[in-house]
């Protein structure tokens, strides 16, 4: 797909089960603002030219996926966030696992980060997610926080 492989739309009651998202241009997944606290259970995202999941302003549920080989980061998660991220395998991406941009209060719990390619974890500006019991392998820094 040369632009977004799936975009989950305002009001969208969307769960996305057990599907690969791999080799899009843009990102595997796009999750709008407003979208009704969306589910992505069970899938591999990889092969973005830059993100696999991108957020802004939103609530997902992101459970026991696999998250890998994307140019930029596994996650992009940005604004006035609370999804779950847990259970889910972040490997190999160019930057890192996932970013935490400006007000995100997510709750990143039971993942492995390992080998991508900056950091585990980015969060920055006044981003303050929950992170708790995760595994974090073969990164030159595992978290790291950046003012904005």
């Amino acid at each position: 797909v040369w632009n977004t492989g799936v975009v989950i739309g305002a009001g969208s009651r969307v769960e996305i089960l057990s599907c690969d998202l791999r080799n899009c241009h843009y990102a595997g997944l796009v999750i709008r603002r407003g979208a009704a606290s969306p589910k992505i259970t069970g899938c591999r995202i990889s092969g973005a030219a830059w993100h696999g999941i991108r957020y802004d302003d939103g609530s997902p549920a992101i459970v026991g996926n696999r998250i890998f080989a994307n140019a930029r980061s596994g996650i992009y998660a940005s604004g006035s966030t609370h999804a779950l991220v847990t259970g889910n395998v972040f490997h190999d991406n160019e930057m890192n696992g996932i970013s935490c941009w400006y007000d995100n209060r997510d709750t990143i719990t039971g993942n492995t980060f390992a080998g991508n390619r900056r950091e585990a974890l980015s969060v920055l500006g006044t981003s303050a997610p929950t992170v708790t019991g995760n595994i974090f392998s073969g990164h030159p820094v595992a978290i790291h926080q950046g003012l904005i």
